[in-house]
């Protein structure tokens, strides 16, 4: 997936809600938004996914972190939901979560419960990914 933002150390710091659609259009139609926040959906290119997933995963740790550093390790449960709609992909949905990547036990508790939420639900398939680079 060469369009999810890529980078030193912890990247993904809230979960990634990718729900590809299948549809009889042959066209491909790309939708970005902050769960909750459906009324604020943005259609975007694929070149832009990174970039605006990004941009969305701040304006989610500056409002649930006021006041937060930029360096600091924080991690949100509030996903963003990307819609992926084409004629070449199955209906499916895939998450991707943030991955133990550190010693602080704080920020590796609260990963674990983010985690934890998700892997307990019976209809989930757990792909662990161990180097995304």
């Amino acid at each position: 997936m060469d369009f999810l933002p890529k980078g030193e150390g912890m990247v993904t710091r809230s979960p990634l809600e990718l729900r590809l659609q299948n549809s009889q259009v042959h066209s491909t139609r790309i939708q970005l938004w902050i769960k909750g926040q459906e009324d604020k959906k943005q259609d975007v290119d694929l070149t832009e996914v990174s970039g605006k997933i990004t941009e969305l995963t701040k304006q989610i740790l500056d409002a649930e972190f006021p006041g937060r550093r930029e360096d600091e390790l924080l991690v949100s449960h509030t996903p963003i939901i990307m819609k992926y709609q084409s004629d070449q992909v199955p209906n499916l949905t895939l998450i991707d979560l943030p991955g133990l990547v550190t010693h602080d036990k704080d920020i590796e508790q609260h990963i674990t419960d983010l985690l934890n939420s998700y892997i307990e639900k019976p209809d989930t398939i757990i792909v662990a990914v161990l180097n995304a680079a």
